[in-house]
């Protein structure tokens, strides 16, 4: 059923573009591929693999005898999302295990030396693990025991660790707030230093408090922008759901790409800090010319240095903690890594005020112009940081194609091992990936056999447009036909 050898194993692959050739080139297995069972041991009597009763559904036995080329190409070139596709292979053949019409009609046995049929078990969740789950206490959950076959065997060695989550020790569910709390913290937090800062520019001339109280108070403005980019992506076409919405006569949804929004919301946010950035530019020249004239000494007192502290303190923890999060989570990653990156300037240009304003005051003399410069110094990183991010997000929004090459990889991998309908493609000419925001679109244009009908088609067409459109960072995905001229 498997082989060993490297030509045969990949002869069933599509051709694919040229710049995918090292797909195939880079594949170097260092072991056999695993070997799975010949024959049938579901029932009493011995079969051939095709006839057994779990793979009557959908091509299933095909799929089971593909699986271990598909899991030595995928651990051969170890593509980031290699967990992910081995998960949803996983999880789409013992899908077809359990819905296979010949298996309702009789519970799998395993044959052990005297013939007896084994009935498997049901297993109940205990009160906790339902609590745990987000179940209500009242509700029977009931877990899929794997029978003692070959298929199951056949799963436990192709996938042993999803093997392992769904049968053995299932993962707890949780909803994940942490987002939500960090979003809120910040600008809650961001309000209070405002409030704390206004106070304080009264009782000092710096203009690296001005600037800070300044930043401050976009931070206030611009989380305003964010928190209205993230309602207002919760109102359009929730991921993987397109193709449902397609074939409805009355589209229900608000928006149809509202994940855009929140990549929106940075761009105006970018924008907002790179303006004012400039405008304390111009504060902080003018600040100067007018101390060349002028030998007023710089106020400062303990109220102004505590809350200085105080911001840099907390900021430094935020900026760590979001980071940490927007690696934990999916859901509004963008705004998490938004507001990393504005509590690091915030620790950054307030560290520069607080030293800029304590040489101007302590030092005095030629020291007093420490204040205006350290002013302008954080006014320019802030300037050069989200004009960065600007740009980014522009390109972005237009399409930009010059992503790296490992991120094309993953795709292109996804394509030839998740979908089970990519051995019925005789050739991918050409597969594009490009930007939209942060997320990706994917198109490419196939060849199929001249004999396939329209419902074929659309079968292959929708397990790869739907598959590709429920990943995580994928907006919109397109599949068009070419024929041989």
């Amino acid at each position: 059923l498997v082989t060993s050898t490297r030509e045969i194993a990949v002869s069933e692959l599509p051709k694919l573009p040229a710049q995918f050739s090292h797909i195939i080139d880079e594949y170097a297995p260092t072991q056999n591929l695993i070997k799975i069972e010949e024959y049938c041991d579901c029932t009493n009597e011995k079969l051939p693999l095709e006839k057994c009763p779990h793979l009557q559904v959908d091509n299933a036995c095909r799929d089971l005898k593909a699986y271990p080329f598909k899991i030595s190409h995928l651990d051969s070139l170890n593509p980031d999302n290699k967990d992910d596709i081995k998960l949803r292979i996983f999880n789409r053949l013992l899908s077809k295990i359990k819905v296979s019409g010949l298996f309702k009609d009789h519970k799998c046995s395993f044959i052990d030396t005297n013939h007896k049929h084994q009935p498997q078990q049901e297993t109940v969740y205990t009160t906790d693990e339902k609590q745990n789950l987000l179940k209500k206490d009242n509700e029977k959950i009931e877990v899929f025991e794997p029978p003692k076959c070959h298929v199951y065997r056949d799963l436990q060695k192709l996938f042993p660790t999803e093997y392992h989550n769904e049968f053995i020790d299932r993962p707890i569910i949780k909803i994940n707030k942490e987002p939500d709390y960090l979003v809120n913290g910040s600008f809650l937090l961001n309000c209070f230093l405002m409030i704390c800062k206004v106070i304080a520019i009264f009782f000092s001339s710096s203009m690296a408090v001005l600037t800070s109280m300044m930043d401050t108070s976009l931070d206030v403005i611009s989380g305003v922008v964010l928190l209205m980019a993230v309602k207002y992506a919760k109102k359009g076409i929730t991921r993987g759901k397109y193709q449902q919405t397609l074939k409805q006569e009355v589209i229900q949804y608000k928006f149809i790409n509202a994940m855009r929004f929140e990549n929106l919301g940075v761009l105006v946010f970018a924008i907002i800090m790179g303006t004012i950035a400039m405008v304390l530019i111009g504060e902080s020249i003018i600040s100067i010319t007018e101390m060349i004239s002028s030998d007023d000494p710089v106020e400062l007192n303990a109220f102004i240095i505590a809350i200085m502290a105080f911001n840099i303190v907390s900021k430094l923890i935020l900026s760590i903690w979001c980071t940490k999060a927007a690696k934990r989570t999916d859901e509004g990653k963008e705004t998490l890594i938004t507001y990393s990156h504005d509590h690091r300037n915030d620790f950054m240009s307030n560290s520069i005020g607080l030293l800029s304003v304590c040489l101007a005051f302590y030092l005095g003399g030629d020291w007093r112009f420490c204040d205006p410069v350290g002013a302008i110094i954080l006014s320019a990183y802030i300037f050069w940081n989200w004009g960065s991010t600007a740009l980014k997000m522009i390109k972005a929004f237009a399409g930009a194609t010059d992503l790296p090459k490992e991120r094309k990889d993953e795709h292109i991998m996804r394509l030839l091992h998740q979908f089970d309908h990519v051995f019925e493609i005789e050739a991918i000419n050409t597969f594009l990936v490009y930007q939209s925001g942060e997320n990706d679109i994917i198109e490419m244009r196939i060849q199929l056999p001249q004999k396939y009908e329209f419902d074929q088609i659309q079968d292959v067409f929708d397990e790869i447009i739907g598959g590709f459109e429920s990943v995580n960072g994928v907006e919109r995905c397109f599949v068009h036909l070419e024929r041989d001229e």
